[in-house]
């Protein structure tokens, strides 16, 4: 589409491992068989492209994607808190943005969270600047 954005993945040997625009649209690559796996997503926000699957991000969801196109989970965000991004590509550690009830007294509002996939709950981490 010429009026968004896209993205590309690939992985170190130059193969596809993800396509994705800004309306939401993505394509994932399979490695084993070569086939690619189209969907949209509503919100789509951003993605984390890992060695065997994707995390896509959206305001109210992450859900994990395997490269053959099916979902694995959905994870919702911490209770009064909002998607934002990730913070690295080590686990599930991401940037929430909370309301006025979250905010630290410096009115801070904007945290990192861990995923605890043995708990499947957030911890939170810290302010995230």
């Amino acid at each position: 589409n010429e009026n968004c954005f896209s993205y590309r993945y690939i992985d170190i040997t130059g193969k596809d491992l993800v396509w994705y625009d800004e309306i939401g649209r993505i394509t994932l690559f399979d490695k084993e068989n070569s086939n690619s796996f189209s969907m949209e997503i509503d919100g789509l926000s951003e993605i984390s492209a890992r060695a065997d699957k994707c995390w896509c991000m959206s305001r109210n969801t992450i859900k994990s994607i395997s490269y053959s196109g099916k979902i694995l989970s959905e994870i919702y965000p911490p209770s009064g808190y909002t998607f934002y991004r990730f913070a690295n590509d080590e686990g599930l550690e991401v940037i929430c943005s909370g309301n006025p009830q979250t905010a630290d007294s410096s009115g801070r509002n904007d945290w990192l969270f861990r995923y605890d996939f043995l708990t499947n709950s957030w911890e939170k981490d810290s302010i995230a600047y």
